[in-house]
């Protein structure tokens, strides 16, 4: 059977009797394959297969998904490397192909990890396509999307982590309650009357948790536009992790 014909079947087929022999076919490939690029490639076709036929996950599953990570990240290295020695049509064309026919893929893995509710599947092969995009949008100069795609990563690692959100929270507040106090250093001889500065650290706590959650922000402190601006800025990022948030919970309970 040709590699065109079995990519088709693999892809485009649901409980279809020839993925049995496609599947030990493929085995036999993946394991005399020298080549790391044809190799990660037969891997993941592999792993769609064995995807398509099973509604459980075997160790023989965890292993080629490992073993899939493993040399997707390793490709990836290396096509850059070569990109970067030699930046010649070729191999940006090697890049490209790498960039758009994983990200298909991937996409095709990850849809049907959700289908088989594996969630931390799903999840893991959704960061890496991100990850894959995001590179992509850089190699492309869409420097738009490439910060879209960082702030995603950084707020909740693509849509898959509460935890990064909520690192992000604590991030933001503690980065707040920093610039207060350092204001406060600055310009306390002339604008404020709470006594000493180490006096005041909680209250900087006070006032950087109450404007970033919108829940009141001491007006009397905005005495110059600096501070206007931070504090519209914290409410802002406040807004922007609550969607987020939403959206979060949206998706894994949906």
């Amino acid at each position: 059977m040709k590699f065109a014909e079995i990519y088709d079947k693999v892809m485009n087929s649901y409980y279809d009797p020839s993925l049995e022999n496609i599947e030990k076919f493929l085995k036999i490939k993946v394991r005399k394959e020298q080549d790391l690029a044809v190799k990660q490639e037969l891997t993941l076709l592999l792993l769609i297969c064995i995807l398509r036929r099973n509604n459980i996950e075997t160790k023989e599953m965890v292993d080629i998904f490992n073993d899939l990570v493993y040399l997707i990240k390793t490709v990836h290295i290396n096509i850059l490397n070569d990109y970067r020695a030699s930046s010649t049509q070729y191999t940006r064309m090697l890049l490209d192909v790498f960039y758009k026919t994983n990200i298909y893929r991937l996409y095709i893995v990850e849809r049907l990890y959700d289908q088989l509710n594996f969630d931390n599947r799903a999840r893991a092969i959704r960061v890496m396509r991100k990850d894959l995009e995001r590179t992509d949008s850089l190699f492309e100069w869409s420097y738009i999307k490439y910060w879209y795609y960082w702030l995603d990563k950084v707020f909740s690692n693509y849509g898959t982590s509460f935890w990064y959100l909520a690192m992000m929270m604590i991030f933001s507040v503690a980065l707040f309650w920093l610039i207060y106090n350092v204001l406060d250093v600055l310009y306390a001889p002339n604008y404020f009357v709470w006594g000493e500065w180490v006096q005041r650290l909680d209250y900087y706590i006070y006032i950087s948790l109450c404007t970033f959650s919108n829940l009141w922000a001491d007006t009397s402190m905005a005495w110059n536009l600096l501070l206007r601006i931070l504090f519209g800025l914290e409410q802002v990022i406040w807004l922007v992790i609550f969607w987020i948030f939403v959206i979060l919970v949206w998706k894994r309970f949906d």
